[in-house]
């Protein structure tokens, strides 16, 4: 859940086509991904694996942004195998 809240957020920070995304919804898919990653029972790692990839997102650098999305995956891959 929040992997997928933290990249529709991306996807709305950083559209693939020329139409803007209007700032209140990127706005609102932002405070949604910042709830997700502060109130869920989640691990240290992943907490912090999702404050670094929404940081660089809210930096604006697409590399910055898709290495962070990255590490949070594979974060919350291990996370899963552990379970």
């Amino acid at each position: 859940m929040l992997y997928g809240a933290v990249d529709t957020y991306h996807g709305y920070a950083f559209p693939l086509s020329s139409d803007t995304v209007p700032e209140a919804e990127r706005s609102a898919r932002r405070e949604a991904a910042y709830r997700l990653a502060a109130l869920e029972d989640l691990a240290p790692a992943v907490r912090e694996a999702a404050a670094n990839a929404l940081a660089a997102r809210d930096q604006g650098s697409r590399p910055a942004a898709a290495e962070a999305m990255r590490d949070l995956l594979s974060v919350v891959s291990v996370q899963t195998i552990r379970r």
